[in-house]
Protein backbone atom coordinates (compact mmCIF):
# COMPACT_ATOMS: atom_id res chain seq x y z
CA UNK A 1 0.00 0.00 0.00
CA UNK A 2 1.54 3.37 -0.82
CA UNK A 3 1.29 6.28 1.58
CA UNK A 4 -0.57 9.27 1.27
CA UNK A 5 1.62 12.32 -0.74
CA UNK A 6 4.67 9.50 -1.72
CA UNK A 7 6.92 8.71 -4.77
CA UNK A 8 4.05 6.79 -6.79
CA UNK A 9 1.95 9.98 -7.57
CA UNK A 10 1.63 9.72 -11.22
CA UNK A 11 0.29 12.91 -11.67
CA UNK A 12 3.08 14.93 -12.55
CA UNK A 13 2.79 18.22 -14.59
CA UNK A 14 3.94 17.15 -18.09
CA UNK A 15 1.71 18.90 -20.46
CA UNK A 16 4.05 21.81 -21.08
CA UNK A 17 6.71 19.17 -22.06
CA UNK A 18 4.83 17.19 -24.18
CA UNK A 19 3.28 20.28 -26.30
CA UNK A 20 6.95 22.03 -26.51
CA UNK A 21 7.97 18.42 -28.15
CA UNK A 22 5.16 18.36 -30.31
CA UNK A 23 5.55 21.99 -31.47
CA UNK A 24 9.07 21.15 -32.59
CA UNK A 25 7.89 18.15 -34.63
CA UNK A 26 5.49 19.90 -36.07
CA UNK A 27 8.25 22.68 -36.99
CA UNK A 28 9.85 19.96 -38.30
CA UNK A 29 7.40 18.51 -40.64
CA UNK A 30 5.94 21.97 -41.85
CA UNK A 31 9.70 22.82 -43.02
CA UNK A 32 9.76 19.43 -45.20
CA UNK A 33 8.86 20.06 -49.06
CA UNK A 34 5.12 18.25 -49.38
CA UNK A 35 5.17 18.39 -53.14
CA UNK A 36 6.36 14.32 -53.23
CA UNK A 37 5.97 13.71 -49.36
CA UNK A 38 5.60 9.59 -49.34
CA UNK A 39 5.55 7.75 -45.99
CA UNK A 40 9.53 7.66 -45.92
CA UNK A 41 9.07 10.97 -44.93
CA UNK A 42 8.03 10.27 -41.59
CA UNK A 43 11.07 8.87 -40.84
CA UNK A 44 13.05 11.68 -38.31
CA UNK A 45 16.93 11.96 -38.87
CA UNK A 46 18.92 11.73 -35.42
CA UNK A 47 19.34 15.31 -35.40
CA UNK A 48 15.63 15.85 -35.51
CA UNK A 49 15.47 13.23 -32.78
CA UNK A 50 17.70 15.64 -30.99
CA UNK A 51 16.30 19.09 -31.33
CA UNK A 52 12.53 17.70 -30.22
CA UNK A 53 14.21 15.62 -27.12
CA UNK A 54 16.36 18.97 -26.13
CA UNK A 55 12.54 20.75 -26.44
CA UNK A 56 11.72 18.90 -23.22
CA UNK A 57 13.96 21.36 -21.38
CA UNK A 58 11.92 24.45 -20.83
CA UNK A 59 14.11 27.76 -22.58
CA UNK A 60 14.47 29.45 -19.59
CA UNK A 61 16.77 26.25 -18.14
CA UNK A 62 18.54 25.25 -21.55
CA UNK A 63 22.47 25.92 -21.21
CA UNK A 64 23.87 28.43 -23.76
CA UNK A 65 26.19 26.31 -26.58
Amino acid sequence: MLKRHDDGNSHFPMLDTYMRMLNEYRRIMDGRDRAHFNRLDYLLSADELQQIRDARTHPSRRRAL
